[in-house]
């Protein structure tokens, strides 16, 4: 059976492979056109239709009634520049009380229903943090923010990790990420 850890490994590399990096003294290109056009798009209907959505539906074999979801992580990872060991929820809080996305807009995001509400506001959420987030956990956690089973849960390690109760507690997903 395939788990959300391994899906998310499969989508770290799919956005891996859209971004333009060195290697070996080489500038690789990576898809900058397919990036343009994930960034650009503005509802999911229209994430959807990409074709480097498509590619990553391949890649997870999702099927008809899990694609939004994953044109929103394509949505979202689309603006992430840079892979991080914190994850997005930890980057966004401060324990010093001040964050660099308010409380207010902070339980924006963890309220957001509509799929397209979601898109933007976790865009918005990644601008405040200067496009740089823990791909896999935040992979992990678009998996789950729709699904009944664990959203919850998920939105509930959200404003734990947001406050920064306990700055000391791993989670399994964000251990892994980084490169």
């Amino acid at each position: 059976m395939t788990t959300s850890r391994d899906i998310a490994g499969e989508v770290v590399a799919w956005w891996r492979d859209l971004q333009p990096c060195a290697q070996d003294g080489h500038q690789l290109t990576g898809n900058r056109a397919a990036l343009t056009r994930l960034r650009r798009a503005v509802t999911i209907l229209e994430l959807c239709t990409e074709p480097a959505t498509i590619t990553l539906c391949r890649k997870v074999s999702c099927c008809p009634e899990t694609l939004a979801r994953y044109a929103l992580i394509a949505g979202v990872l689309a603006v992430v520049q840079a892979d991080v060991p914190q994850t997005l929820a930890r980057r966004l809080g401060e324990p010093e009380g001040n964050p660099r996305l308010s409380p207010l807009r902070f339980r924006k995001v963890i309220e957001t229903i509509e799929p397209d509400e979601q898109l933007a506001a976790f865009r918005l959420a990644l601008a405040k943090v200067d496009h740089r987030a823990n791909v896999r956990d935040l992979a992990a956690t678009l998996l789950e923010w729709n699904e009944r089973s664990s959203a919850d849960r998920r939105r509930q390690r959200w404003i734990y990790e947001y406050y920064q109760v306990a700055l000391t507690h791993d989670f399994p997903f964000a251990k892994e990420s980084a490169a």
